[in-house]
């Protein structure tokens, strides 16, 4: 027998063979066993109710003909609630995989399907893709897990932690209700060092300005402020402008530069030099 309503035997109950009930002479019933009894199985699955079928062959003599059958239908009410669905997300190092696991309060007797989409957090879609490599997780039936991946960036970009979310909207029919949503966190952790910031020497003719150039190891998620400090050397006061400069290097960028003015005069001197350091 085929169905969808009809229970399996060895899961949804225990199979019952080779039982010969006697029914005494003169007696309408068989009282022992009292009644015939076929063991269901306790799960935790949600399920339609199931039926099965207990078919019993006459082999007495004397009642109709015998090799005939009849049969009753046994009915198993599902006792299990419908399924709940809750996602959780991980915490990764850049360039790692997000797993996102969605996962049902007890197993369904019908595959269980969720469709999945992204949202940016403090997280943009330049730090992961924003299409899960699986758009829609499916729990096969009997089972209480799935899950999606979602692939974060390796970038060269000193930032701190981030995060997106994953958005799971419940299509099953055997869910409810149908267009609930569920929402887990994906948190990506930063593996780049702090950069490192590098002064170029210049030189320029007195009168004219001198450009530094500002360059850093690798580009920051956010703008970086750098105030330098002039001290002299064998230039003076009156050779240049010693001031302290402050300059901002723009998130994502890694160069910058700075000028110095320098004092025209009509002394002949030698060559002269002043240091610039972050101050």
């Amino acid at each position: 027998n085929t169905g969808p309503d009809l229970a399996t035997s060895g899961t949804d109950y225990s199979t019952l063979t080779n039982l010969s009930v006697t029914i005494p002479a003169g007696q309408t019933t068989v009282t022992v066993p009292s009644p015939i009894q076929v063991t269901t199985v306790s799960d935790f699955e949600n399920e339609p109710n199931e039926t099965f079928l207990l078919n019993a062959i006459i082999t007495s003599l004397n009642i109709n003909i015998p090799g005939s059958d009849t049969s009753a239908i046994g009915t198993i009410t599902n006792d299990d609630g419908v399924p709940t669905v809750t996602i959780t997300g991980q915490t990764v190092t850049e360039g790692t995989d997000v797993v996102f696991t969605a996962t049902l309060s007890n197993p369904s007797s019908l595959p269980t399907t969720i469709t999945v989409v992204t949202n940016p957090g403090t997280a943009s879609t330049a730090d992961y893709n924003p299409t899960p490599t699986v758009t829609t997780i499916t729990i096969p039936a009997g089972s209480i897990t799935g899950t999606t991946n979602v692939n974060t960036t390796q970038d060269t970009i000193d930032e701190p932690q981030e995060q997106f979310t994953l958005v799971g909207t419940i299509t099953s029919t055997n869910l409810s209700p149908i267009g609930n949503t569920t929402t887990a966190t994906g948190i990506i952790n930063d593996n780049d060092n702090a950069p490192i910031i590098t002064i170029g020497d210049a030189s320029n003719t007195e009168g004219s300005d001198i450009s530094f150039p500002v360059t850093l190891s690798n580009p920051s998620s956010q703008d970086i402020t750098i105030t330098f400090n002039l001290t002299n050397g064998t230039a003076g006061d009156l050779d240049y402008t010693i001031t302290p400069v402050t300059i901002t290097i723009l998130a994502g960028q890694t160069t910058a530069t700075f000028v110095v003015p320098t004092m025209p005069d009509t002394i002949d001197e030698p060559s002269e030099t002043f240091t610039v350091a972050i101050g």
